[in-house]
C-alpha cells in the first residue's frame, strides 16, 4: 500500500519527520504525481541513482513542466534561480562550473572559511526567537549561510 505523502499537508508542513519515515521504511522509492517522477528518500538509494548516467539530476524542469500554465507563470522567477543552481544539471553541464567551485574548496580553503562561516551561524542561531522555534523555520533562515559565504568570493551580483 502506498505511503499518502503530500508535501503541502499542513501537518506535513509543521513536522515532515513521521511522513518522511514512513516513505523511507516502506516506500523508499515512490511515484511523486505532482513531479511527474520517482521520489528517492534512502541515502544510500540516492547515491546509485546519483550515478546512474541513464537517470538526470535535472529533476526539476520536469517538475516545471507539470505545473498547469497559470502555475509555471507565477513561478518563473523561481525557474529561472533554481536552473541556475548546480545541483539541478547533469554532465557535461554540472562538470565544468563544479570542477571550478572544488578548487575554492580544498582542505586548505575550508579552514580558512572557518571561522567566518561560524560567525555567520552564530549570527542566524542568535536571530531565532522562540517563535521561530518551529520546525523547519530555523532551516529556511540558514540558507543564508552559502549566500553569506559566497558574497565575499565574488560569487554575487
Amino acid at each position: 500500500m502506498p505511503v499518502a505523502y503530500n508535501p503541502r499537508d499542513p501537518d506535513v508542513i509543521a513536522n515532515p519527520f513521521p511522513a518522511l519515515k514512513a516513505l523511507r521504511e516502506r516506500e523508499p522509492i515512490h511515484w511523486r504525481e505532482g513531479l511527474g517522477g520517482r521520489g528517492v528518500t534512502r541515502y544510500a538509494d540516492r547515491c546509485i541513482v546519483r550515478l546512474d548516467g541513464r537517470l538526470s539530476m535535472a529533476r526539476m524542469r520536469v517538475f516545471f513542466k507539470h505545473l498547469p500554465a497559470e502555475r509555471r507563470d507565477r513561478v518563473k522567477q523561481l525557474k529561472w534561480s533554481i536552473g541556475l543552481w548546480l545541483v539541478f544539471h547533469d554532465p557535461p553541464d554540472h562538470s565544468l562550473p563544479r570542477g571550478l567551485l572544488n578548487r575554492g574548496f580544498t582542505s586548505r580553503a575550508i579552514v580558512r572559511m572557518e571561522a567566518r562561516v561560524a560567525a555567520i551561524v552564530d549570527q542566524l542561531i542568535d536571530r531565532i526567537s522562540d517563535r521561530d522555534a518551529v520546525v523547519g523555520v530555523p532551516t529556511v533562515r540558514c540558507y543564508r549561510l552559502p549566500t553569506e559565504k559566497m558574497r565575499p568570493m565574488g560569487c554575487h551580483d
